[in-house]
């Protein structure tokens, strides 16, 4: 596997109503990209909204890109 192209990095706490339009914008624009160049990072600080389920859902749909991991 090589190393990804373009990696991105998303902290959040306590923001996912705003976490959720900012993974289908990504969600969007990566299907333009080998899975293999993309990189996607998301750091929770232990929040106490939905965010953890958010982006649980989230990874179902962004499997198919292996840099992606939970």
């Amino acid at each position: 596997m090589s190393q990804p192209k373009l990696s991105i990095c998303i902290l959040t706490y306590n923001l996912a109503k705003y976490l959720e339009i900012l993974l289908e914008s990504i969600y969007v624009q990566i299907n333009c990209f080998s899975s293999e160049e993309i990189e996607l990072i998301i750091s929770d600080n232990c929040s106490t909204d939905t965010t953890e389920q958010l982006v649980s859902s989230w990874m179902e749909k962004f499997e198919g890109f292996s840099h992606v991991k939970k």
